[in-house]
């Protein structure tokens, strides 16, 4: 009888283990999709930032565009990663998409503020904003932390001028 009940507790406990690493073996198989999937999407969410603040530092120095012109480039930059987060709504953080259309709201009217010092805030502003929308696009996708992972395999130690400069500006900022 003993015997009869430890084989009986043993083949539930195979069945219960084996359920368990099936399902953790779908679940890797599916994050590794979905990861790629992420990178992917996050990537094109990266270059059309880094498009939309390039409109926005041409509107900001250009002063031979109309009002309604500043308005037009800055709108179709908003439009067109609106756009884009709405139709990888599946894949990008609604926190991450908010920012990133917020980011250059605003942009197309620092042309018209007259006083030297206000305008350069502003324009700092939205560079910090633009900064801003990066880091945090780098931290969802997961990059900055692959990066750091592979700083940490390969050893590597980059070092010049400039990159000391940078990490003193980030250890300040900090």
């Amino acid at each position: 009888m003993d015997t009869a009940l430890i084989g009986l507790v043993g083949v539930l406990i195979g069945a219960l283990l084996a359920e368990h690493f099936r399902r953790r073996n779908l679940i890797d198989a599916y994050s590794q999709k979905i990861f790629e999937r992420r990178l992917e999407i996050y990537e094109g969410l990266m270059a059309l930032v880094q498009s939309g603040h390039a409109v926005a530092s041409d509107v900001m120095s250009s002063e031979s565009l109309t009002k309604e012109e500043r308005h037009a480039a800055i709108s179709e930059a908003i439009l067109a990663i609106a756009e884009y987060t709405d139709e990888n709504a599946l894949y990008i953080d609604s926190e991450v998409a908010a920012n990133s259309v917020a980011m250059l709201m605003g942009a197309e009217g620092i042309q018209d503020i007259e006083d030297e010092t206000e305008r350069a805030a502003e324009i700092a502003v939205l560079h910090r904003s633009y900064k801003t929308a990066k880091h945090i696009i780098l931290e969802e996708s997961g990059i900055r932390q692959i990066n750091k992972h592979l700083k940490i395999v390969s050893k590597s130690k980059p070092d010049s001028p400039v990159i000391r400069r940078i990490r003193e500006l980030e250890r300040d900022a900090s």
